[in-house]
């Protein structure tokens, strides 16, 4: 299945967000987003001014680095929505880490703000030892805060997408498909997989295997570039739940529990995989799932009947 969604960013930590028009537009005014951004870019906006000594004072020097900080996060929204219309005009998906933006945006808004600066004080300071300092500086703050973004704002925004999928469900070129319309929409949420959008009820297992996420769905096993832990956030947490570092595990998909000597647990899935479930997960699992059995069995019972 081809991806959906037209532009896909990848972090420093191994996650990914894939996004259309709107959402690019929800990532970015998310307000922890916002406020890291302009956090982050107004520490590197200080400092630069500062080491470039200029005769400003100190009340002078944060209202212009908020303010250089604000054209950046503006500069950063209109990228990405740039980067969808390309993607969308040349019909084919765009994937891209999110340190190469991040590296472009902060050489163009620092030489332009070197190069304003010195045609207003100093031109003696528009030398390769003030921009290389500047764009080292920029470039090493920003992915510092590149990890703090994917870590909080990733999951609430992945969240936010999924909610909106059935309803914002487009092709490349951003019109409704017909075909869409006329077949069956997808009944629950979905989940975004390296573009891909699957319904959240055909996930059966997710393993983590050193640094690679497996997602195991309508009978195959897919390679995914999201981390294991935002996989599993994104997880109904009625449908199934984590029982191991490594393994989350869709609770219709279990066929027999075997406890171990140690307080653990052997799953027994109903393609005949094991798998592990952890000593201090055990007591919540069979809390979790012995919910999920009797919920599910009057509905069988109607079913039968």
């Amino acid at each position: 299945m081809s991806p959906q969604k037209p532009l896909t960013l990848h972090f420093l930590n191994g996650d990914s967000i894939s996004l259309a028009h709107r959402d690019a537009v929800t990532l970015m005014t998310c307000p922890v987003g916002v406020f890291i951004v302009l956090f982050s870019a107004t520490i590197v906006r200080v400092l630069n001014i500062s080491l470039l000594n200029l005769p400003t004072t100190f009340p002078q020097t944060l209202m212009l680095g908020l303010g250089l900080a604000a054209a950046l996060w503006v500069a950063l929204l209109y990228l990405s929505l740039t980067l969808v219309w390309l993607a969308r005009v040349i019909r084919h998906a765009i994937a891209l880490p999110v340190s190469l933006i991040g590296l472009t945006t902060n050489l163009l808004s620092d030489f332009t703000l070197l190069w304003s600066v010195s045609g207003s004080f100093d031109p003696g300071m528009w030398d390769a030892a003030s921009v290389s300092r500047a764009v080292l500086l920029a470039y090493a703050i920003h992915l510092g805060f590149e990890f703090l973004f994917a870590a909080l704002v990733l999951p609430k925004a992945r969240a936010r997408l999924t909610r909106q999928l059935p309803a914002d469900a487009e092709r490349g070129d951003g019109a409704p498909s017909p075909s869409d319309d006329a077949a069956p929409r997808a009944q629950g949420p979905l989940v975004i997989l390296d573009g891909e959008t699957v319904p959240a009820d055909a996930i059966k297992l997710v393993e983590a295997d050193e640094h690679y996420v497996f997602v195991h769905h309508d009978g195959r096993k897919t390679h995914v570039r999201e981390s294991f832990g935002a996989l599993v956030r994104a997880l109904d947490p009625a449908a199934g739940m984590q029982v191991h570092k490594s393994y989350w595990v869709a609770f219709d998909h279990i066929q027999q529990v075997r406890p171990k000597r140690d307080g653990g647990l052997r799953l027994i899935l109903k393609d005949q995989t094991a798998i592990p479930g952890a000593r201090r997960r055990a007591r919540a699992f069979r809390e979790a799932y012995g919910k999920q059995r009797r919920l599910r069995a009057p509905r069988q019972d109607e079913a039968q009947h």
